[in-house]
């Protein structure tokens, strides 16, 4: 049997038990969730999980932005958002957290020829890292790092 998974919000039903019914029915093995606004949703959510045999898979970040940006506050918020959906990945028994790096054009000053834009902002995802890896170590839950086009970042394009 293959594992495919779907995003909750392209299921059909009214309720999240519906929803994940119609996923189960539809022979997938589970569901990723959506960041925003989960932390209020896990109590409806786990229970309705248990109840339709499904899997919470992951849970995605989306457009959340900020990891990079040179004001200090906004990559703060960043990072607390996605502590927070690493806690709620763990509450619904969820494998991982995916992320977006950067969309969009940098934001990082250039201060050639000492460091490019996008050599501060390498430098500040390998700071990002260090920052939660911990955490999800210690949760038990893994951080996947998506890449998206060309056209809506220019950080991080390919797998490679």
């Amino acid at each position: 049997m293959s594992h495919l998974a779907i995003q909750e919000d392209m299921l059909p039903g009214r309720t999240v038990l519906e929803r994940l019914e119609n996923a189960k029915y539809l022979g997938l093995s589970g569901v990723e969730f959506w960041a925003e606004g989960l932390t209020a949703r896990v109590p409806e959510i786990a229970p309705a999980l248990q109840q339709s045999g499904m899997k919470a898979t992951g849970v995605n970040l989306g457009r959340l932005d900020g990891y990079l940006s040179p004001d200090w506050e906004t990559r703060d918020n960043a990072v607390s958002t996605m502590r927070q959906a690493m806690a709620d990945a763990i509450d619904l028994g969820a494998d991982y957290v995916t992320f977006v790096p950067h969309y969009g054009a940098p934001t990082m000053p250039d201060l050639t020829p000492y460091h490019t834009p996008l050599d501060l902002e390498k430098e500040m995802m390998v700071w990002l890292l260090r920052t939660v890896s911990d955490l999800a170590y210690a949760l038990g839950t893994n951080l996947y790092m998506q890449p998206v086009n060309h056209y809506e970042s220019h950080f991080m394009t390919r797998m490679d």
